[in-house]
């Protein structure tokens, strides 16, 4: 089973360089030991009118395609920082996202994302539930375990030989 590898710089640098000779994808990504279809996706991915970007660009917009599952509290340091500064004066989530939705309506935040930025591993961390009025332990899927439907019941494989002869009423 293959593993995966991301193109790195020198690699992308080697694909703008064949495509400025003008070779093809497939002649690039026989040079770079990779599969046709990686060079085909990586100039569809980086491209603008004008052809392939520069080496730099191009590495530049896929660590930004790379960190875009970063929550948005953590990209920005003044939403993380009032947050934060809001939790401390025990405000709840809803009432500090409207806060700073009225004071950034350029970058909206919801109450669940602050909830699960609380709840995430970095709010674990700071302690940030504790501020909470109330908090769960945990939150997500409950499942409860089903109580049996019969009690006290007895297997049909464990019945009186009597019933097995089913002479009565009811034994079938």
């Amino acid at each position: 089973m293959r593993s995966f590898k991301q193109l790195s710089y020198h690699e992308r640098r080697k694909i703008f360089s064949g495509f400025c000779e003008g070779k093809s994808v497939r002649g690039i990504a026989i040079e770079l030991e990779r599969s046709p279809s990686t060079g085909s996706r990586e100039k569809r991915r980086n491209a603008d009118q004008n052809g392939y970007m520069y080496a730099g660009e191009a590495h530049a917009m896929a660590q930004e395609r790379r960190n875009k599952n970063i929550p948005k509290i953590d990209k920005n340091k003044a939403l993380n920082d009032f947050i934060i500064q809001q939790l401390k004066e025990k405000l709840s989530p809803k009432m500090i996202a409207g806060s700073w939705n009225l004071l950034n309506p350029d970058q909206p935040i919801s109450p669940e994302a602050i909830y699960q930025w609380i709840y995430s591993a970095i709010g674990e961390g700071l302690g940030l539930k504790n501020f909470l009025l109330r908090f769960r332990k945990k939150r997500g899927l409950k499942r409860k375990q089903k109580a049996p439907s019969i009690k006290n019941r007895i297997s049909v494989h464990d019945r009186p030989e009597d019933i097995n002869k089913r002479e009565e009423l009811g034994h079938y």
